[in-house]
């Protein structure tokens, strides 16, 4: 159970990244449209091509805001994100807990550089690590724990699948 435990607490404190990186596929996909957007020069050598009514640039302009809009309400949500997780770290009693943690999930240090910084062997840096998400488990809204385990639950894959295709392509779709 203790596992499971972790791997929750390890699910809440990753969910900055997972909200990082939904900003910066947004933002790839919001440059690429806007890139098309851009006038081209006119060209007097070409064949004179009649278009259809439809304006595609429009289409493509309105795409443009809304992924302007989705990518402000991510950084919002990452920001608030950001705050709770702080929030909940800094109640930990172990400090060299709350250092590692906040350093892992926030600052997104590899774990052999926080080692080094709080002048510890890796593995003891691990060990915090461990222990400061059991700690941290209790301290997240039980409402949330709940949402993060049934979406864990979901995504989970079978234990075993030999022979088991029909199974496992339900699982996959």
């Amino acid at each position: 159970m203790e596992g499971s435990k972790r791997q929750v607490a390890y699910a809440y404190l990753s969910s900055v990244r997972e909200i990082d990186l939904e900003i910066k596929r947004k933002s790839t996909q919001h440059d690429e449209l806007e890139t098309c957007l851009i006038p081209s020069g006119i060209r007097y050598d070409l064949d004179k091509v009649q278009t259809t009514p439809a304006d595609q640039l429009s289409k493509v302009a309105s795409k443009v805001i809304d992924l302007e809009r989705e990518i402000r309400d991510l950084k919002r949500l990452k920001a608030a994100r950001l705050m709770e997780i702080t929030d909940i770290l800094s109640r930990l009693e172990n400090k060299d807990e709350e250092t590692v943690l906040t350093e892992f999930f926030v600052g997104r240090i590899a774990m052999r550089e926080i080692a080094s910084s709080v002048f510890l062997e890796k593995s003891a840096a691990y060990d915090l690590r461990r222990k400061g998400l059991e700690h941290v488990f209790p301290l997240i809204p039980e409402k949330t724990r709940g949402e993060i385990a049934k979406r864990m639950k979901n995504t989970e894959i079978p234990e075993k699948m030999e022979n088991q295709s029909d199974k496992m392509v339900a699982w996959i779709s």
